[in-house]
């Protein structure tokens, strides 16, 4: 009788250890706070050309109707970016915006892109369009950028029509958050609360989900002194459940092991 249950506590002992090493995994996966990117570190893919410092980056193409992207060589999986996005001129009414997910060694693979029109123009609404891109960087159109292209780009969703597009030497906030089953992408004028823009989930993406980690970056198309300014992004990796406040990773490893430690050993002492 007392083997059977000293056998049965070396079983419950392991087991215990198993829970241990899951639950201080458990506590080690929590959000870590805002960091800001480091932009002069992003590379530039397409035609356009980029004034960067580690806090900015702005489009300097002498080629107004160059198009491209200047992308993190990192990639990033679940995760909020928030930044300030402005055009510091009054020349044209093209596009500028972010894009996510992108595949720097290989650019035509698919990638989401989140383009903004200032103008009508060339079968283009001014406004907010969020596609999967699958052609690669020059798949992105400049006329009809609401509209999908089969092989080139999937228009997911769409927020246009007057009063939609950017003004001249305007601020804007921005927050694009960035997760395996949801893209919500928030924007608003400079210190105003955000307004959501795109809120979406894989089943209105073609191909579905879950949403891939990749490179984050500024897209620009044919629009000159396009500022992209002081973006920060935050990782959002799983926390505690709700109303429990975190210990510091150390502390939760210690607290868990002596916690099983102390299980085990009021196991054997019955």
């Amino acid at each position: 009788m007392r083997r059977r249950m000293r056998t049965g506590s070396k079983g419950n002992e392991d087991m215990s250890k198993g829970l241990l090493f899951a639950a201080a995994a458990a506590a080690l996966t929590i959000a870590t706070p805002a960091a800001a990117l480091p932009i002069d570190t992003f590379q530039a893919f397409g035609s356009t050309t980029w004034a960067t410092t580690p806090t900015q980056a702005r489009q300097t193409s002498a080629d107004i109707n160059a198009r491209g992207v200047l992308v993190s060589m990192e990639d990033y999986g679940p995760s909020r970016f928030t930044g300030g996005l402005s055009v510091q001129t009054t020349s044209d009414d093209d596009f500028i915006g972010l894009v996510f997910g992108f595949d720097q060694a290989d650019e035509t693979n698919p990638f989401f892109l989140i383009s903004w029109k200032q103008g009508d123009q060339s079968g283009s609404i001014e406004g907010w369009t969020l596609s999967k891109v699958t052609g690669g960087v020059a798949a992105a159109p400049f006329a009809n950028h609401q509209t999908s292209s089969p092989g080139a780009f999937d228009v997911i969703a769409t927020d246009v029509g007057a009063g939609k597009g950017w003004a001249d030497n305007t601020a804007y906030d921005v927050s694009l958050t960035y997760l395996e089953d949801r893209i919500l992408f928030e924007a608003a004028f400079a210190g105003d609360p955000l307004a959501t823009i795109f809120d979406v989930g894989p089943g209105d993406v073609p191909g579905g989900g879950p949403f891939q980690a990749g490179g984050f970056g500024f897209y620009n198309f044919s629009q000159d002194d396009a500022v992209y300014d002081g973006f920060e992004r935050t990782d959002l990796t799983p926390r505690p459940p709700s109303g429990e406040v975190p210990l510091p990773p150390a502390m939760a490893l210690m607290a868990v092991a002596f916690g099983g430690l102390g299980w085990a050993a009021r196991r054997r002492r019955g």
